[in-house]
């Protein structure tokens, strides 16, 4: 019985490790993004995966402007919006930026020249750079969070060892 158990044991750990390996590999990361300009205040929380270095792709957004949940839109949806942020370098957006939507009109947040613009869907055409309205503050921030897997395999190797330790006694 207690070779069973040792084997169990050996393929659990096994296991965890894989998971947290896992997660390790294909991350995706959280930040918090902020702006403020004539269409309202903008707060969200989003999220991206890899891109071409050091680009990251958005995956989600999670947030509000002007007290109106936001949705991202996909690809090329809305001023050619590529999606991608540069969290680690300056500018934090390039000429393509990111769209998204609150339910009634469509936005496009992108960098042009020396500023960050926003564009609207109802009075503004964002095909080319530089017609949208000036940003007057913009900033993409890291929110670190631990990996769930990670907390997961944690936890499951401490339940095994507090199981071996009751079967051996």
């Amino acid at each position: 019985m207690h070779e069973l158990f040792r084997k169990t044991s050996i393929g659990a750990a096994v296991l965890c490790l894989l998971m947290v390996a896992t997660s390790l590999t294909s991350y995706a990361s959280s930040y918090s993004m902020t702006w403020s300009g004539l269409y309202g205040t903008g707060s969200t929380t989003i999220t991206t995966i890899p891109a071409t270095a050091p680009g990251e792709l958005l995956t989600s957004v999670t947030g509000t402007q002007a007290g109106l949940s936001l949705t991202l839109l996909p690809v090329g949806a809305f001023g050619a919006n590529d999606n991608v942020v540069y969290p680690s370098v300056f500018p934090q957006l390039d000429l393509a930026g990111i769209a998204f939507t609150d339910g009634t009109y469509d936005y496009n947040i992108y960098w042009y020249g020396s500023s960050y613009y926003e564009c609207i869907s109802s009075n503004t055409n964002c095909l080319t750079g530089g017609n949208g309205v000036t940003i007057h503050a913009f900033q993409i921030s890291s929110t670190p969070e631990p990996s769930s897997l990670a907390l997961l395999g944690t936890g499951f190797a401490g339940l095994l060892g507090v199981a071996r330790r009751r079967w051996l006694r």
